[in-house]
């Protein structure tokens, strides 16, 4: 509940109200009996399944088998694991990108949703003293935050950071790159969607690495 994912799943439901979308949470590593059971049940009553994380899809499929006789989507959004198998099991498989669609030839290409009521063109952006933001649920090094940082601090731009921290050294790294000027970084946690809104519209830049 409340990741990225989730939130991708309820603008499906939100977005196609003429279909009966039921939309289910499962842990992929720890999932509860509570909602195995809830899910075994709903799954039984499906016209079709979409998996909206592989490695969820994965441990469920294993744990129950007959639910690979119904037709089953894959919406794959991690670029990691896209080739880790060739997902021909499944009877669909999306990508939200032209490069992961390249990775994949065979995948369906369908971009993410995005509420253009919520997020609206914002023409006085800050061109004078540019905010470079980027947004990362998790602040790891593989998500090529720091180069972006130390670029930033090399040309004397904010860099507006959002996110949970994973990887301390990953984070540290970034933090230590504007140690000669520490007002040039902001940095915000576990943050509402009313704040990251607020974020989103002081950038200049958004750096969509993740």
């Amino acid at each position: 509940n409340g990741s990225a994912i989730d939130g991708l799943s309820d603008l499906l439901a939100k977005y196609l109200p003429h279909l009966n979308i039921d939309v289910l949470p499962v842990h992929p590593k720890r999932p509860d009996s509570e909602t195995i059971a809830i899910f075994e049940n709903r799954a039984k009553n499906a016209d079709f399944i979409l998996w909206q994380y592989w490695k969820t899809a994965e441990m469920l499929r294993e744990r129950f088998p007959e639910i690979k006789k119904k037709p089953n989507i894959l919406s794959h959004y991690n670029p990691y694991n896209l080739l880790d198998k060739s997902w021909g099991d499944y009877g669909r498989i999306t990508v939200p990108n032209k490069t992961m669609k390249e990775m994949l030839p065979h995948a369906d290409l369908i971009p993410l949703c995005v509420e253009t009521d919520k997020f609206s063109w914002n023409r006085e952006y800050n061109i004078e003293t540019p905010i470079v933001g980027m947004v990362a649920a998790r602040i790891e090094g593989k998500k090529g935050i720091a180069p972006v940082a130390k670029a930033c601090a090399k040309l004397g731009y904010k860099f507006l950071l959002v996110g949970r921290i994973s990887d301390e050294n990953a984070y540290n790294e970034i933090r230590h790159s504007f140690d000669e000027n520490r007002k040039l970084f902001e940095f915000y946690s576990d943050v509402d969607d009313e704040m990251l809104l607020n974020c989103y519209k002081r950038m200049s830049v958004l750096v969509v690495n993740s």
